[in-house]
């Protein structure tokens, strides 16, 4: 009886033990962007949210890597975090050659977005994108993202302002953003990432909507119709300039 109790003890350890080594997880994972790409919009983008979670009970520093495939031809990437948006050429957020060590620090139960955007260029096609997560100085990859994307043509007559259509820029910004001309927004809303709304704007043709006085970081902007459903939610990283 004693042999069989301690042989059932070290079975329920092994099933357990992976359980622990569980340090982050992504959700959605994967996720996706399928869209119709605005011929009208030079600047139209596809985004992939995530958010990336320490579920661990330590506080982490995780390193994310980009691991690239054959992209349509025109196609860029680039992925954000709650330190920055960095341009397509990065494709890590620690790269020695350019002087880049920018870990995503987490602590534990903490979060950030982890989004990939893709710039079609007005071109048609699509690809995953995979996202490599290792801690500290270990190169050991304990987290892949998957982000699809597929994005095709429509018309050039098509003027319809729909959904994905809406455009947030700057994005990362200083103290303001604006929405794309022709947006059928009423009123714009900000909230932090506890929740808690601390901007409401009425959205008027070109204006400018300011975030300055907020603290850097990560806001959720809600675009909302003129019966305060909303259109469209977009993350923001506001931060302070840096050359």
């Amino acid at each position: 009886m004693k042999q069989l109790l301690l042989l059932f003890t070290f079975s329920l350890a092994a099933i357990l033990l992976p359980a622990q080594d569980v340090v982050l997880s992504l959700s959605p994972n994967p996720s996706e962007a399928n869209d119709i790409i605005n011929m009208n919009d030079p600047n139209y983008e596809l985004v992939a949210y995530a958010t990336l979670t320490n579920v661990s009970s330590s506080p982490v520093s995780v390193r994310w890597n980009r691991i690239m495939p054959t992209l349509p031809m025109g196609w860029e990437v680039l992925v954000c975090d709650n330190t920055s948006c960095y341009p397509p050429f990065v494709s890590s957020n620690i790269m020695p050659e350019f002087d880049l060590d920018a870990p995503v620090i987490l602590a534990p139960g903490g979060t950030s977005n982890l989004d990939v955007h893709v710039l079609p260029h007005q071109f048609a096609g699509s690809t995953t994108v995979n996202i490599q997560f290792t801690i500290g100085t270990d190169t050991t990859t304990v987290l892949t993202g998957t982000y699809v994307f597929n994005a095709s043509l429509t018309s050039s007559t098509n003027n319809g302002a729909g959904k994905q259509d809406i455009r947030v820029f700057p994005n990362p910004t200083v103290d303001q953003f604006q929405l794309s001309a022709g947006s059928q927004v009423s009123r714009v809303a900000v909230y932090n990432t506890l929740g808690r709304q601390v901007r409401l704007f009425d959205a008027v043709e070109g204006r400018r909507y300011s975030l300055a006085g907020l603290p850097d970081g990560m806001y959720m902007v809600s675009l909302l119709d003129s019966r305060y459903r909303n259109i469209k939610t977009v993350r923001v990283i506001k931060r302070a300039f840096r050359p």
